[in-house]
């Protein structure tokens, strides 16, 4: 007990500062719990061509999520390039996209976050030849990948 405090007092202060504890505490726990915004239950994914990797790959996230209650809604692009720009676009509704690496080029893409790189994309070469021919001509190139590719 505090000194100077009337055991009268102390009993009155806990009767009316307790439930009001009580009820706060009540308060702060519904708020925490309750309130908090949820995830959205639709997402918009901009997926590349029909057939593409990118679709597949879209589709089996639509299949991962679904369990889930979430509700992924595809769009098809014309590509990768296409798929930033919609990502850029506030109005074009695009939430989620698969887009190469390096990519973006020049653009303005200090909002976007990247989570992953997902998967590498395969380089193929055909030629008809020998080895050796074509081990110099490879060797006499530079490769640049990026800005001008549509997928």
């Amino acid at each position: 007990m505090i000194p100077g405090l009337s055991a009268n007092f102390a009993l009155y202060l806990a009767q009316t500062l307790g439930p009001l504890l009580i009820l706060f505490v009540i308060a702060v726990f519904a708020a925490f719990n309750h309130l908090r915004p949820a995830p959205p239950s639709e997402l918009t994914f901009a997926s590349g061509p029909p057939g593409s990797r990118f679709s597949t790959e879209t589709r089996q996230y639509q299949k991962i999520l679904a369990p889930n209650g979430i509700t992924l809604r595809i769009i098809a692009t014309e590509g990768s390039l296409d798929n930033l720009h919609r990502l850029l676009d506030a109005r074009s509704g695009v939430d989620i996209a698969l887009v190469q690496t390096a990519i973006s080029g020049a653009a303005q893409t200090d909002d976007l976050v990247s989570l992953v790189s997902m998967f590498y994309e395969p380089l193929l070469i055909f030629h008809c030849g020998s080895m050796g021919m074509l081990a110099a001509k490879l060797n006499s190139l530079i490769l640049a990948f990026g800005s001008s590719s549509g997928s």
